[in-house]
């Protein structure tokens, strides 16, 4: 069901010129030439002195559309029945204002989730079925909006290109040779600007800012930055005894800005919120629009690197050697396995100093130092077991999670030899660990995994492994357990627990799980799972192994589980679920799953050493996928209410 949000800012229209919030401003030339049309129509407003007037003052079309309505008369003005449109005879394409007055020189600001803003469109402001205001939007620049100009806007201010300014005084849309280039808002942050100009600029008296308090506001010091030259501001750190910025930039929607010593905006964004490891930067560098960016600070932006890459897809098939030294064998092979040195050499890549343990008969983890890391990874997971014969599941699996938008371990092939043993198909397997989950999460806390079967219960805490965090601190995972603990069999789960659970990525999770009808999966075994706390201490559910998925008719709705009893025990939590459900059958028709299978048929046939085994196994696959669609729907059908 969509939810329509409001976001609600009222100000005075008197503030000075400083931050906004809005899209990262993007190369261009000039300045924006378009008028509005139909300005302050001002139907169903009064015009004369001690009267209230509403009129449109900017429109975001650039992601996340909104639009900032002003009140530009002396009185207080109600806003009900008043709506923001881009057509007027359609009544759905309607956002509404919040039902409240708006103060005489203040400002509203109302995300639009009924409808698209296009950046070619007419936006109407109505009062019922009349048109209050109107303007033709003409932004044409990555980063621009369109917005009422000069300040102090009036009903007959024209509109141009502007600064994103949510909230706060119009500013031209203008390219200046200094701009903001880099934002890291995770831990210690930082704030790269740089000079794209021909000649030196001395940033004495700048200002950066978040708003237009006092304390939202940083001037820099007397420093030259040459042409191509980059300057770091960084928070201020009393421990440290450095000197910075004292406010806090939001990493989801903060405003940030860069304005000269005559106040003059120079620049100015929104800050998006990315992964604990990367950035919000440039890209291309220094010119282009934000965007998520490796963490490059004092050195050019560059597109995020990708973790493993040619290591991983259906259509990956690469040579292997982990080189274990003879004293050593009978220690990695033992069970349980020892940790013992290897060399691992991959293709024609060099040979990289590792550390492999056997996580069961034949499945290896091979872990590599930070300073040597494979392709940018911490661990991979080596699979020679042979578990598998059609070799397919784990891509079908590992596929169907990633389909539905959840972190799980991707999958590749290849030969291996592992401690002189040669395998002719392996299945290589990515292992979510901390780097991982620094590419995906906006914070980590402890990643928690382990043989099954466990559960988020306080009787199991001390049995999860801490695969990542502090190792003497469980506290999270209790604090989510107990939390969970009083709704396993009784309603309420979705709205009580939400603050230790990431409610939407878990419940997709238990039905991505339950769809998959592994016995050895968290629904129907408690097993397969790794837990995720990120710095709010609230739970993720992850996939951490894919073994068993779609060999058995499990159970759509099997209870047993913690999480899974008191979804299925709350009614809001349980529609949500079977909502989940449906749309993994219909992502399991879209993503083609038949066509990984044919990949992972052409990428291993021709390795296998039995294909009539190969082929009857694919067979009974593509069956079971199927007939689990089937089952599935018929259990939705079913359960619905």
């Amino acid at each position: 069901m969509r939810r329509i949000l409001l976001s609600l800012l009222v100000i005075a229209a008197t503030l000075p010129v400083a931050c906004n919030p809005g899209s990262a401003e993007g190369e261009g030339e000039g300045e924006g030439e378009g008028e509005g049309e139909g300005e302050g129509e001002g139907e169903g407003e009064g015009e004369g002195e001690g009267e209230g007037r509403l009129v449109i003052s900017e429109i975001n079309c650039q992601t996340n559309d909104w639009v900032e309505v002003r009140n530009i008369g002396s009185a207080d003005v109600e806003l009900a029945n008043i709506t923001i449109s881009d057509d007027p005879t359609d009544t759905t394409h309607r956002e509404a204002l919040p039902n409240a007055p708006l103060p005489a020189g203040a400002a509203v600001v109302v995300d639009v989730t009924a409808f698209g803003i296009k950046c070619d469109e007419t936006v109407s402001l109505l009062r019922g079925a009349s048109v209050i205001d109107s303007t033709t939007v003409a932004v044409a620049r990555d980063g621009a909006t369109w917005s009422r100009l000069p300040e102090p806007i009036s009903a007959t201010s024209v509109f141009a290109e502007s600064f994103p300014t949510r909230g706060e005084r119009n500013s031209a849309f203008n390219v200046a040779d200094l701009r903001v280039n880099e934002v890291d808002c995770s831990g210690t942050e930082r704030v790269e600007i740089v000079n794209t100009g021909a000649n030196a600029i001395n940033v004495g008296g700048y200002v950066l800012a978040i708003d237009s308090t006092v304390a939202g506001r940083y001037t820099l010091p007397a420093v030259d930055v040459p042409p191509a030259g980059r300057l770091i501001v960084a928070e201020a750190n009393a421990a440290a005894a450095s000197v910075g910025f004292e406010f806090n930039i939001k990493c989801n929607g903060g405003a940030l800005s860069l304005s000269d010593d005559n106040g003059v905006v120079l620049d100015a964004l929104t800050v998006t919120e990315v992964a604990e490891s990367l950035t919000w930067g440039r890209l291309p560098d220094g010119v282009g629009v934000f965007a998520v960016n490796e963490e490059t600070l004092g050195t050019p932006n560059a597109a995020p690197v990708v973790l493993g890459a040619g290591v991983f897809g259906v259509t990956a098939f690469n040579d292997i050697n982990i080189d274990v030294a003879v004293a050593d064998r009978a220690a990695l092979n033992a069970q349980p396995s020892t940790s013992v040195p290897c060399s691992f050499a991959f293709e024609s890549d060099a040979a990289l100093a590792c550390t492999v343990i056997a996580l069961s008969a034949g499945v290896f983890q091979v872990s590599f130092d930070d300073l040597a890391r494979f392709r940018g990874l911490e661990n991979v997971v080596i699979d020679t077991s042979g578990r598998d014969r059609s070799f397919a599941v784990d891509a079908v699996a590992s596929a169907l999670f990633i389909g539905r938008g959840l972190l799980a371990p991707r999958i590749g092939f290849a030969r291996a030899v592992v401690a002189g043993t040669t395998t002719a198909v392996a299945v290589v397997v990515e292992a979510i660990d901390g780097r991982t989950l620094k590419r995906n999460f906006v914070s980590s806390k402890h990643l928690y995994g382990g043989a099954g079967p466990l559960d988020i219960t306080a009787a199991d805490i001390a049995q999860w492994q801490v695969l990542d965090g502090d190792a003497a601190d469980r506290a999270d995972l209790l604090d989510v357990a107990t939390t969970i603990a009083p709704f396993e069999n009784t309603a309420g789960f979705l709205a009580g627990a939400a603050s230790s659970v990431r409610m939407g990525s878990t419940i997709r999770f238990l039905a991505i799980d339950a769809w998959l009808g592994s016995a050895a999966g968290y629904s129907n075994g408690r097993g397969n799972t790794f837990a995720h706390l990120d710095d709010a201490g609230q739970l993720r559910l992850l996939p951490a192994a894919f073994d068993g998925a779609l060999a058995n008719d499990q159970p759509t709705f099997a209870g047993g589980s913690v999480v899974v009893d008191a979804c299925l025990a709350d009614a809001p939590c349980n529609l949500q679920l079977i909502d989940e459900l449906d749309a993994t059958s219909a992502a399991a028709a879209d993503l083609e799953l038949g066509a990984v299978i044919d990949d992972v048929v052409a990428t291993v046939g021709s390795a296998v050493g039995n294909r009539g085994e190969l082929d009857a196994s694919i067979n009974a696959l593509r069956a079971r996928l199927a007939a689990r669609s089937a089952e599935v729907d018929a259990d939705i059908l079913a359960a619905a209410p």
